[in-house]
């Protein structure tokens, strides 16, 4: 294959993502609204196709642009689709979507150009994997964590759908806590690790922000425990965990606008 057939096959399949999550939104939206559903299963398949688009992107060895933000897509649907298979939460069909369809028509956007950052030697390298794997995960786990905490937040004891009964959600909610912790102290830790072999100061703010990340996950564990999602404290857990998200990828982001593509 030559590169120009491989950059069309792997914009094509970019184009297929955004379209399963676009088809996706809606359906999950219109089952929402009329409650069909039949329309459930046809939402399911759409993710499904946009899963199975990133799965070929993955296995071509190239993304749009994005490689990080494909991964933590990557991902979060596929979190959903196995929470769909073990717990069937199709309620948490409509957030996926919506992230899904943001995150895929980013490459529609006129954006600056993002260098790839460089690492200055292989050891790094390793460490900025290792961080950058668990970090992804652990912001999907989040994210599916948070979408659960929210709605039940907002439909108490009531079922947000035929589907799922609120005791399935508190579980699946508390689930996702457990797990995001390990994954945010271990790239917390991959992450010290790589700061000392080559400080920096995007790296300082970057390792700072996932060391209080991790502090608000174990939190959010806290929180999760207690299995009531009721008061303010559900959002304001919801807004650091955001906040801390957002501030640990403006570092990532930073460094590439970096030219070279460097940590400074």
């Amino acid at each position: 294959m030559t590169a120009s057939a491989g950059s069309q096959l792997v914009g094509f399949l970019a184009d297929i993502s955004f379209v399963g999550a676009v088809f996706g939104l809606l359906l999950y939206g219109c089952w929402m609204w009329l409650g069909r559903e039949t329309l459930v299963g046809l939402g399911r398949l759409s993710l499904v196709i946009a899963f199975g688009a990133g799965v070929m992107r993955f296995a071509l060895g190239h993304t749009a642009g994005f490689p990080f933000l494909d991964l933590y897509l990557f991902v979060l649907i596929g979190l959903f689709l196995l929470l769909e298979f073990l717990f069937q939460m199709s309620v948490l069909g409509l957030l996926v979507s919506a992230v899904a369809s943001v995150l895929a028509s980013l490459r529609y956007w006129p954006l600056p150009p993002m260098h790839r950052v460089l690492a200055p030697n292989a050891a790094i390298a390793y460490w900025w994997v290792l961080r950058d794997l668990a970090v992804t995960t652990g912001a999907a786990v989040m994210t599916l964590g948070i979408g659960s905490a929210l709605l039940l937040y907002l439909h108490r004891d009531r079922r947000p759908s035929t589907q799922v009964h609120p005791n399935d959600l508190r579980d699946v909610a508390s689930l996702l806590a457990k797990g995001a912790v390990p994954l945010f102290a271990f790239g917390a830790f991959c992450a010290g690790a790589a700061l000392s072999l080559a400080p920096g100061v995007l790296a300082i703010w970057g390792f700072a922000c996932l060391v209080v990340l991790t502090l608000v996950a174990l939190a959010w564990l806290a929180f999760a425990g207690q299995r009531r999602y009721s008061g303010g404290r559900v959002l304001l857990l919801t807004v650091l965990n955001v906040l801390a998200i957002v501030a640990y990828a403006s570092s990532g982001v930073l460094a590439g606008l970096t030219p070279g593509g460097r940590i400074p």
